[in-house]
């Protein structure tokens, strides 16, 4: 039942934006300004028992309707809430987010538990190595230009915007190197997803594997979290979202 649903057409796909302000700052700078897919050994955990034939055609199907959804995506509105861990410490963070293609992305932030100073910060970015940050509150008038990789947009554990884009999802998910399995059916806040373990590639440096959520009825990626070994180092649920795109007036700063 399960393959036959995979097997139906699927919605327009708009898989997790992110934007490292949702976390700490003051990461050491990552050297490489896009996001690289690296093949890596893969963990020796649960989830990479060799899979069966019924996991292996299972896999293929959602795929199939990712990249068909992906494929008719013109754009996307939603929010999204972050846990950004490291060391034990954790910080939250929520945004409302926008997105057009091909990379047109703005990002409105809503609160951070570790700055509550940077509520009302709003951030561009257009595919490119550079990204535009207006300030919330009394600098809301400076909008500055900051390198991908500066410290000021990393995550607690270095994670740059890009590299946590869907985009990098996306090229993770298709990668040949990696290593797919179906975990089941899980929740995600009112919606129910099949969980997908992707091993075998690093979206970001220090990633050996991640969990990422599809929803049944949208064909849409809600959820991911990122892993070295069992350590959870970041993570992100979709809420409120919708794939009707916004205006091109309403993404930029």
């Amino acid at each position: 039942m399960i393959e036959r649903n995979w097997r139906a057409g699927g919605a327009a796909i708009a898989l997790t934006t992110l934007l490292s302000l949702l976390a700490g700052c003051g990461a050491p700078a990552p050297t490489a300004h896009r996001a690289v897919t690296r093949a890596k050994p893969a963990p020796k955990n649960n989830f990479e028992a060799p899979q069966s034939a019924k996991d292996q055609q299972m896999v293929r199907s959602i795929l199939q309707a990712v990249d068909a959804a992906n494929q008719s995506l013109v754009g996307y509105t939603g929010t999204i809430d972050t846990v950004d861990q490291k060391d034990g410490h954790k910080a939250f963070g929520k945004a409302t987010f926008k997105f057009l293609k091909p990379a047109m992305t703005r990002l409105d932030l809503i609160s951070n538990s570790d700055h509550a100073d940077q509520a009302g910060t709003r951030v561009f970015w257009d595919g490119s190595s550079n990204v535009q940050v207006r300030a919330g509150g009394l600098f809301g008038a400076l909008k500055l230009t900051l390198a991908m990789n500066d410290q000021r947009l990393q995550s607690l554990n270095g994670y740059t915007i890009n590299q946590l884009h869907h985009i990098a999802i996306l090229k993770a998910l298709f990668d040949p190197q990696a290593v797919i399995k179906p975990m089941g059916p899980q929740m995600v806040g009112s919606r129910q997803a099949m969980m997908l373990a992707v091993s075998g590639v690093s979206p970001a440096p220090g990633v050996d594997h991640m969990m990422v959520g599809i929803d049944y009825t949208s064909r849409l990626p809600i959820s991911f979290a990122f892993y070295t070994g069992e350590t959870l180092t970041y993570s992100l649920q979709m809420a409120q979202f919708s794939t009707t795109p916004p205006k091109q007036g309403d993404l930029t700063l």
